[in-house]
């Protein structure tokens, strides 16, 4: 791989998973149980999935395009479903703990 190519597998994975520790962030700062459902679970898988196919695409030789479109519609969706899960928690008032 060159440079360039190592450095976007590094930006496809490493970078896009750590911003989504926003899910552990957004369920702790808002009064929230600290556990993965199944939406925010299927958030993590499409990240990781996109990244992993974001990487392989110089390795799919015709197919490039459309693996690169996939990746980007698996990106999209993994991102588009955290504000559906998170909008709501991030925009209301925090919950009450019992204490």
């Amino acid at each position: 791989m060159e440079a360039a190519a190592e450095l976007h597998a590094l930006t496809a994975g490493a970078i896009e998973t750590m911003m989504l520790v926003m899910t552990r962030v957004t369920r702790g700062h808002t009064g929230r149980p600290l556990v993965a459902d199944r939406g925010t679970v299927a958030i993590y898988v499409a990240v990781t999935l996109a990244a992993l196919l974001r990487v392989g695409v110089p390795f799919v030789g015709d197919y490039n395009f459309v693996a690169l479109a996939v990746a980007a519609g698996m990106w999209s969706s993994a991102y588009g479903l955290f504000v559906l899960l998170y909008f709501g928690m991030l925009t209301r008032p925090r919950l009450h703990q019992a204490g």
